[in-house]
């Protein structure tokens, strides 16, 4: 539970113990930097280990940038250039 920021640790708990996905979450990297994720959640089971979690992360940080960017009149090109940038990335 470390990669959540420490304010935001006990609420997401019970969302990856029920397996719900997360989504907009502040993830902390390594070095202490941070960036927004949106996370899926599965559990699986193999021999070697009798239940584990797999977690599939996608960085979303430039996306909520954009939109941040659109809400406030900075963003330059239409809505539906940007989607289509954001389908190709």
């Amino acid at each position: 539970m470390e990669f959540f920021a420490e304010t935001d640790r006990e609420e997401h708990k019970s969302l990856v113990k029920n397996l719900q996905g997360i989504n907009r979450v502040k993830h902390l990297a390594k070095e202490e930097r941070s960036f927004y994720v949106n996370i899926s959640l599965t559990d699986s089971e193999y021999q070697v280990a009798p239940k584990v979690i797999l977690a599939m992360v996608i960085d979303v940080t430039e996306r909520i940038e954009a939109e941040h960017a659109g809400d406030s009149g900075q963003q330059d090109g239409h809505p539906r250039e940007m989607a289509t940038g954001v389908a190709m990335n």
